[in-house]
C-alpha cells in the first residue's frame, strides 16, 4: 500500500517534514533528499503489509508443537517456541497473553492435525488409511509425543481438559457419521476405533523400539477388523 509524505525545504540544503508527515516520516519514509528547487515535494512511501493475525497465531502454535516435541512440556521455553517460529518473544506476546496460552494453542493445533488424519480415509472401512494416524512417521511421532505430554496435565487444568473433551466429541461424531452406512452401531464402533488408536499410539510413543510401524498396523487391523463384521458388538447388544 502506498502513502504520501509532505516535505518542505528550508533552503539550507536539507529537507524537513511538516504536519502529519513530521510524525510519520521516520516510520514510513526513506531519508528525504532535495530533488528539485520546489519548496515542497512529496515522497511516495510503502506501507507495511497487512498481517493475517489468525494465520500468524496458528504458525506460532505450530512452532510450539515442534518445540514441545523437542524439549517437552515442562522444559520448553518461550525462547524455544520463538526460535522455532522465526519470531521474537515479543511477537509471541503480541498474540498470546502468556506461555500457558501458547501451550493451549499448541494442543488445539495437535488436535486439529489428529482430527484431519482420522477422517481423511477415502472409505470409512479403509483400515490401512485409518492406521496412518498412528505414530508411524517422524511427524506423527512428534505430534503423539506432544499429545501425550498434555495428558498428564489435562486433569489438573480446566482449559486443557476442555480441549481434550471437545476433541473426542468432534472426532467421534465425525467418524460415526462416516460409518453410518457401514456398521450397525456407528457410535459404538467409532468409540472402539478411537480407543484402539489411543492404546496403540500410547504404547508406540512410549516404547518406539518395541513398536515399529509393522507391529502397530498389524495389531490395529487385528483389533478393528472384527468391528466391521456382521457379528460385531454394539451398545444395544451389550446392554440387552
Amino acid at each position: 500500500m502506498a502513502g504520501i509524505c509532505a516535505v518542505r525545504s528550508d533552503g539550507s540544503g536539507s529537507a524537513k517534514p511538516f504536519g502529519l508527515a513530521a510524525r510519520h516520516l521516520r516510520r514510513f519514509c526513506e531519508r528525504p533528499r532535495i530533488i528539485d528547487s520546489a519548496s515542497i515535494f512529496f515522497i511516495i512511501t510503502i506501507m507495511p503489509k497487512i498481517v493475517d493475525h489468525t494465520e500468524r497465531r496458528r504458525a506460532i502454535a505450530s512452532a510450539a508443537v515442534d518445540a514441545v516435541g523437542t524439549h517437552g512440556l515442562d522444559g520448553v521455553k518461550l525462547a524455544d517456541i520463538a526460535r522455532a517460529a522465526g519470531v521474537t518473544t515479543g511477537a509471541i506476546a503480541h498474540y498470546f497473553s502468556d506461555k500457558d496460552a501458547v501451550l493451549a494453542a499448541a494442543l488445539e493445533e495437535v488436535c486439529a492435525r489428529l482430527f484431519a488424519q482420522n477422517i481423511t480415509a477415502e472409505r470409512a472401512d479403509d483400515l490401512d488409511q485409518m492406521a496412518d494416524c498412528l505414530p508411524v512417521s517422524d511427524q506423527n511421532r512428534t505430534e503423539w509425543r506432544v499429545w501425550l505430554a498434555y495428558w498428564g496435565r489435562a486433569p489438573f487444568s480446566a482449559e486443557l481438559s476442555e480441549i481434550h473433551r471437545q476433541y473426542y466429541l468432534e472426532i467421534e461424531a465425525a467418524m460415526a457419521a462416516r460409518l453410518e452406512s457401514t456398521v450397525t452401531d456407528p457410535v459404538f464402533v467409532a468409540g472402539a476405533i478411537i480407543a484402539v488408536i489411543d492404546g496403540i499410539g500410547t504404547r508406540a510413543t512410549l516404547e518406539p523400539d518395541a513398536w515399529p510401524e509393522a507391529r502397530q498396523r498389524l495389531l490395529f487391523k487385528t483389533l478393528v477388523a472384527p468391528l466391521f463384521s456382521a457379528a460385531a458388538p454394539s451398545l444395544e447388544r451389550t446392554s440387552s
